[in-house]
């Protein structure tokens, strides 16, 4: 399940010695919304999952961003959330907290706590990491001796993609006492030092991880399994700004070059490079699952109104990372124990299969089939007759069409001999006014014409008085005066006035 980065950007109130000013004396219109930062001297808009403005609490940040991660994690699905952002500009705040208030990290670990000693369908196993990155060198803050040469803590892959520390003490924990009580004892050893921007400025980058294992109660073979990483980044920084030199200046340029190779990486990222450089730094080969792989993850972007190019940089930045895809998935372990309990089962539940299937009386069963079988074959000529009965009604319905169809064609040709009746009449007319016909000729011819007319007409209305009992209601439809005894009768008359006329 392929998921973007969330990323969410929150400003940092102004100290006593930022207001009015900012860097180089110039004051800076930032303004916001909740989804969008803006400049007002420019047109550049920069947007956002989330926007937390100066007045946000850590508790609002968590319930909006981190949250649902933490349920996630318990879930297992990886997640990851880091704090990003120039030196001064609040992550530790936001990560760990401060004065009483508390921050990310100490809300993530009150959640699960209270999630798992809810939980009544899973067990539950946590174990921690807590490293920093410092100089590019990966440094145990769990460690209760001094690190030899020789045994330094490195980085290695498993089989599964995921990306391991070893040489780190992993103690198990189950309460959040304990883990509050290892988190306390690793902040004491995280490198810190004054600059102009800062006094408690963090010098290295703090990983802490929780690695959470569970099962169902009622079921051994479920296992989850998921990493949790909450991340405070070192901030980025200029010389000129932090006064830095001699060590503190060493560390903002290490600093400074992993956070180039993160913001690489992040480019290669949404460029769809041919190759991801998470080997050229500790930091990006240890984020590498946030970044692309297998895991959810959030950036909190810090910021401060005092700055200007710092702010925009830090605003590029996220924004870039906002457009990385990462591919989600469950972690569930399958181990060889899982497969042999789940062949166990199947292999129980076909053998109560079995055992049930010697009980049918398989003789009542065929008896059965087959006088369903009949019932279907009855059902089935029931069918064909219906649909015989179907064909014959629609072909005794179309027979009146066709009766009518023919009588039309009938009383046609008796308007056409009517009509040429008529135009013989006319040319009789034309010849009796002429004085020049031969009116023998004429009257044998029209005595033939006569007979054959009669013979015919005669033949005709036999047929129609035939065919009368089962057209009467069609005939109806064409009114006396078009039916064809009322054309006979017409033809008659005609045939009395040509003798009249031919006497004549």
């Amino acid at each position: 399940m392929a998921e973007n980065v969330i990323v969410s950007v929150r400003w940092r109130p102004l100290v006593k010695r930022e207001l009015g000013l900012t860097e180089e004396g110039k004051v800076f219109n930032w303004n916001w919304t909740e989804n969008q930062v803006f400049l007002n001297e420019t047109d550049k808009v920069w947007g956002f999952d989330n926007v937390f403005d100066t007045k946000s609490t850590n508790k609002c940040v968590y319930d909006k961003v981190v949250k649902p991660i933490v349920k996630k994690a318990l879930e297992g699905y990886n997640g990851t959330v880091f704090a990003y952002g120039q030196t001064g500009s609040g992550k530790t705040f936001t990560m760990r907290g401060y004065d009483g208030e508390l921050g990310v990290i100490p809300l993530a670990v009150m959640e699960i706590c209270d999630s798992i000693a809810r939980s009544t369908e899973r067990e539950f196993m946590m174990q921690m990491e807590y490293i920093e990155i410092y100089n590019e060198q990966i440094r145990d803050l769990l460690s209760t001796k001094v690190t030899t040469s020789n045994k330094k803590p490195f980085v290695v892959e498993d089989p599964d993609g995921s990306v391991v520390v070893e040489g780190i003490n992993k103690p198990l924990v189950a309460t959040e006492e304990q883990i509050r009580e290892h988190l306390d004892r690793g902040d004491k050893l995280r490198s810190t030092a004054a600059t102009n921007m800062n006094e408690h400025s963090s010098r290295s980058h703090a990983l802490f991880r929780l690695r959470i294992e569970s099962r169902r109660k009622d079921s051994p073979d479920d296992n989850l399994i998921s990493q949790l990483n909450l991340v405070d980044l070192a901030g980025s920084e200029r010389a000129a700004q932090t006064g830095a030199s001699g060590q503190t200046l060493k560390e903002g340029c290490h600093i400074n070059k992993s956070l180039f190779m993160l913001g690489r990486v992040i480019n290669e990222l949404t460029t769809n490079a041919s190759h991801v450089s998470y080997r050229d730094s500790a930091l990006t080969r240890i984020l590498s699952p946030a970044l692309g792989g297998n895991a959810r993850t959030a950036i909190i972007c810090t910021l401060t109104e005092a700055s200007g190019q710092e702010t925009k940089s830090s605003l590029n930045f996220s924004a870039s990372a906002k457009m990385i895809k990462n591919s989600v998935k469950i972690n569930q372990v399958i181990t060889k124990d899982t497969i042999i309990s789940k062949q166990e089962r199947e292999i129980k539940r076909l053998r109560a299969e079995c055992e049930s299937m010697k009980d049918i009386n398989y003789h009542q069963l065929e008896i059965n089939l087959r006088s369903k079988t009949s019932d279907l074959e009855k059902l089935t000529l029931d069918h064909n007759v219906a649909l015989e009965k179907i064909k014959l009604y629609e072909a005794e319905k179309s027979e009146p069409i066709k009766e009518e169809s023919k009588l039309e064609i009938e009383v046609s040709e008796l308007k056409y001999e009517n009509q040429d009746l008529r135009r013989k009449l006319a040319a009789l007319e034309e010849v009796k006014q002429s004085k020049s016909f031969d009116a023998t000729k004429l009257m044998e011819g029209l005595e033939a014409e006569n007979i054959a007319l009669k013979e015919k007409m005669d033949e005709m209305k036999n047929e129609y008085t035939a065919k009368s009992d089962q057209l009467d209601e069609k005939l109806q439809l064409w009114g006396a005066s078009e039916s064809p005894d009322h054309f006979i009768a017409q033809i008659k008359n005609l045939h009395v006035q040509l003798q009249e006329k031919a006497k004549f």
